[in-house]
């Protein structure tokens, strides 16, 4: 049962006021995945608050409110460079999908 309603603006303005997951759940009284879902469906809504909510696994690692470009620019560049990471890894499993579908293996090698 959530002890706090969770809302966008929980989420602090500015870089030097990053949240971690793990305080954004005890702050609202829910488990970390749940504060996960919580984030995504903030950054899916509009927001009209000028405010993008951006992260960073570098520390100090969190969340955080942003409309400065600095910021934006960081975040766009870390996030494009995951997205790329995994984006190969999928190319790579899907490769490999095909290819044991076309030749008729249906088990794993053990």
């Amino acid at each position: 049962m959530l002890m706090q309603t969770p809302k966008r603006t929980d989420i602090p303005i500015g870089r030097i006021h990053a949240i971690s997951r793990a305080q954004l759940a005890a702050f609202w009284g829910c488990g970390d995945r749940a504060a996960r879902q919580f984030v995504a469906a903030f950054r899916a809504e509009p927001s009209g608050d000028g405010y993008a909510i951006l992260s960073t696994a570098h520390a100090p690692a969190g969340y955080w409110r942003s409309r400065d470009p600095q910021e934006l620019e960081a975040f766009i560049c870390e996030n494009e460079a995951r997205a790329r990471n995994t984006f190969v890894a999928l190319r790579e499993a899907k490769q490999l999908l095909c290819k044991l579908e076309h030749s008729g293996q249906t088990a794993l090698d053990l």
